[in-house]
């Protein structure tokens, strides 16, 4: 998704409420009732999104995944009616205050860079080496700094492997699996998977493998924001197939369109920004070698 690096203020009115991010796939989806934020969906992202000129962020679902940035949306957090909220920041502390605030206010679950708070107590954060196992619902699993090992089961689970040299495996259900940085080994298991590349490729320190890449159920999405050359059009929520010039299985780009190379020799996808040009392809990741991939396997968001 491509965007500014200024922090942008968002209103919340019929205009801008199509920004913000949903975590789960499906339509962003939110009302405005007085002061009042209604998030629909259960999972959603706020992250790098100033909120203004609202009292309460309330949500519509029983159950749901909020991540943020910014610790002072505790003030307007509120997870009450029985609802079971999870609030997760990202790099972040909440003050004991904030954490207070957010309890107060009905939400269930709270999870900062010094733990994770729930009414039954405190758990330390995950530190390096720490393995998460899926539940077999649909989840939102997020790694640490650590090389973290995290296996969903048999939801559709949205896994985040972190900064370290994580172990991802989706199970069954149709995954999102994002390496993001470091060099990630993935495995999306059955099921319609897609393996989401967001971080700027780099051969010796963000590298990932992809075990079990299967032609007829996973997709590759890409982000624009790093592989500035596909193009404008689509974000997560609506991913955009990637153009047939722009593929091409080979060594190298054939001329100076081809911006995404698959060596089916080596088994490896290559980033290649100037096409046929003098410029070095990047590599993004390996997989199984020969394998009958076409611009249909990839998606720009």
């Amino acid at each position: 998704m491509q965007g500014s690096d200024a922090e942008e203020i968002f209103e919340f009115n019929a205009q801008t409420l199509s920004t913000v991010t949903t975590l789960d796939g499906g339509k962003p989806g939110f009302s405005i009732i007085g002061d009042t934020l209604r998030l629909h969906g259960p999972s959603l992202d706020l992250r790098g999104k100033a909120i203004s000129n609202i009292e309460t962020i309330s949500f519509a679902d029983d159950a749901a995944t909020l991540l943020i940035s910014d610790a002072k949306l505790a003030t307007f957090i509120s997870g009450q009616d029985g609802k079971n909220i999870w609030v997760i920041i990202e790099g972040k502390t909440f003050t004991d205050l904030q954490r207070h605030e957010l309890q107060s206010n009905g939400v269930k679950k709270i999870t900062d860079a010094s733990g994770t708070y729930t009414s039954s107590g405190y758990r330390p954060p995950e530190v390096p080496g720490t393995t998460i196992d899926g539940s077999g619902s649909s989840e939102l699993m997020v790694g640490e700094s650590g090389a973290d090992t995290i296996k969903g089961a048999g939801g559709h689970d949205k896994i985040y492997g972190g900064n370290g040299h994580d172990m991802l495996s989706g199970d069954s259900g149709n995954d999102r699996i994002r390496g993001e940085l470091g060099k990630d080994v993935l495995k999306g298991g059955a099921g319609r998977d897609a393996f989401i590349f967001d971080t700027k490729p780099n051969k010796k320190s963000n590298l990932d493998k992809i075990l079990d890449f299967k032609v007829k159920d996973d997709s590759i999405w890409l982000d624009n924001a790093v592989f500035t050359k596909l193009g404008t059009k689509g974000i997560e929520v609506k991913p955009v197939q990637l153009l047939k010039d722009v593929f091409v299985v080979g060594s190298k780009a054939k001329d100076k369109n081809d911006y995404i190379i698959y060596d089916k020799r080596k088994g490896v996808l290559y980033y290649d920004a100037d096409g046929s040009g003098k410029g070095k392809a990047a590599e993004i990741a390996t997989l199984s070698k020969n394998l009958k991939m076409t611009e249909k396997d990839f998606f720009v968001i």
